[in-house]
């Protein structure tokens, strides 16, 4: 039988219920954002993080839980301009069963 799709499902589903907003480095100074948009599909889960007005260089992008920690970080070199900017933090989730 395997691994059912239900499991893969609730931890999906338990890992989006924890993200609660994203918090960015930019020129130095930590920014606070709002999650823009979550797509899940099967195994998939993506965070998006739309920058507008924001500019600088962005060095870190974090997303973070309702109680403020860290629960993905990535260290980055981006020069944000005037136009709009996405960060994506994509997950896929490898279910391994064994005996």
């Amino acid at each position: 039988m395997g691994v059912q799709q239900i499991l893969i499902e609730q931890t999906i589903n338990y890992i989006d219920s924890i993200v609660h907003s994203a918090k960015l480095v930019i020129d130095g100074m930590e920014v606070s954002k709002n999650i823009y948009k979550t797509v899940k599909n099967g195994a998939e889960l993506k965070k998006y993080v739309y920058l507008e007005n924001e500019t600088g260089t962005i060095t870190k992008a974090s997303l973070i839980d309702a109680n403020g920690r860290e629960l993905v970080t990535r260290e980055a070199q981006f020069e944000k301009g005037a136009d709009g900017f996405m960060i994506v933090f994509p997950f896929t989730l490898k279910v391994e069963e064994g005996i």
